[in-house]
């Protein structure tokens, strides 16, 4: 399920940026876990690319945005993503300089996105978007969300857009989390 957003603090919260989510108000009573559900509305961002990627691909950007006036950290997790060790430690990540915490993608990835992206910096440092611990005070002030949208609507041609454009504009801005 795309779009799920969670934010880790001494409660845990989740929030779900998604629709028919109604099994999750059960889980939440079960498990006593707050759980706070938005429908988005695509019209902003209708004019993304989504031939390849559905809307929902975008809506980290928004959770980003909103969030932002609720935590000053949010650790972010799209669904298929399984966590073989505890995230308590998060808590107590010092960010510097960085604006996020990242886990380095797949094998390989990164020569195809230096080529792809003519961008030989970003060798061993390609991240994988669906895994991003955030610093939101640091995100809002460099405003990335924009600046985001802004270059996937300026670079028509990237594979993968919303994920391209966070390694192109946070490179030298992110910590490396071990996988």
């Amino acid at each position: 399920m795309r779009g799920s957003v969670v934010s880790l603090g001494c409660q845990h919260k989740i929030y779900l940026f998604n629709k028919a989510l109604h099994r999750f108000k059960k889980m939440s009573g079960r498990f006593n876990v707050d759980i706070f559900i938005y429908d988005i509305d695509n019209t902003p961002l209708k004019d993304l690319p989504t031939k390849n990627w559905p809307y929902s691909a975008y809506y980290r950007l928004i959770a980003f945005d909103y969030l932002g006036s609720y935590t000053d950290r949010l650790l972010y997790l799209d669904a298929d993503i399984v966590c073989k060790a505890p995230l308590d430690e998060l808590i107590h990540l010092s960010f510097d300089n960085a604006i996020c915490a990242v886990v380095t993608d797949i094998e390989g990835m990164d020569k195809k996105a230096i080529e792809r992206l003519h961008c030989p910096e970003i060798e061993d440092v390609y991240f994988n978007s669906g895994v991003m611990f955030m610093d939101l005070k640091q995100w809002h002030q460099q405003n990335l969300t924009s600046n985001v949208i802004k270059f996937i609507f300026e670079h028509s041609e990237l594979k993968y857009p919303d994920q391209d454009a966070l390694n192109m504009l946070l490179l030298g801005k992110t910590f490396l989390l071990p996988k």
